[in-house]
């Protein structure tokens, strides 16, 4: 999608627009529920090509667990992010990941089978990377 020129520049004078990947974005209201704050994060991870994970049933998934994860298929930084309305305070096992999150110094990726058991074995027990 393009914009004239002049008038991205006046929608961009306007309080709380501002460029958002190549488009301009209106600000969500202060009171906007938490799923059209995901709802938007969302379009903007697939408009930017990043990949994107918001687990959808909260029945079965572990307690706490953020939002959503967000990774740049070409390098850069993960987030992992929980979301609130305005006013609603993270649960104490939304803290725990978090504050474990915070402190990892290493991300480590692979493909395991169950002949592996042993490997994943030491790498747990050994804090290996």
């Amino acid at each position: 999608m393009t914009y004239d020129e002049a008038w991205l520049a006046q929608q961009l004078q306007k309080p709380g627009y501002a460029v958002v990947g190549g488009l301009p974005a209106r600000p969500l209201a202060p009171e906007a529920p938490e799923a059209d704050l995901q709802g938007r994060i969302h379009q903007l991870c697939i408009h930017l090509g990043l990949l994107y994970y918001h687990p959808t049933k909260p029945q079965g998934s572990t307690p706490g667990w953020p939002d959503c994860v967000i990774v740049f298929p070409d390098g850069g930084p993960l987030y992992a992010w929980e979301l609130k309305r305005a006013g609603a305070h993270p649960s104490p096992a939304q803290r725990r990941w978090r504050e474990a999150l915070d402190r990892v110094t290493h991300i480590a990726t692979g493909l395991y089978t169950p002949a592996d058991w042993p490997h994943l074995q030491a790498l747990l027990t050994q804090r290996q990377p």
